[in-house]
């Protein structure tokens, strides 16, 4: 197999970190508004509405099947007081 040049593989490894960045900042966005939603005092469900939507954007845009159900989750959770 002849060598190819690196320029080559640069929009490879572009899409690869793009994916792996968004990733990561989809969980951290899905765990931080679930850590808001259960821990609860007052003002915490209001906060979570920042992540929940910047994730759900973010989920949309990198077509991560399984977090796309997540965030709709959380803001159902948002939406509903909780009882204990």
């Amino acid at each position: 197999m002849p060598a190819q040049p690196a320029a080559s593989h640069t929009g490879t490894a572009t899409i690869l970190f793009t994916d792996l960045v968004g990733s990561t900042t989809v969980r951290r966005r899905l765990a931080w508004a679930a850590m808001l939603l259960d821990r609860s005092p007052p003002g915490d469900a209001a906060r979570a509405g920042e992540p929940i939507a910047a994730g759900l954007a973010e989920v949309e845009t990198l077509g991560m099947a399984r977090e796309i159900v997540q965030f709709p989750r959380l803001n159902a959770r948002m939406a509903s007081p909780r009882v204990e």
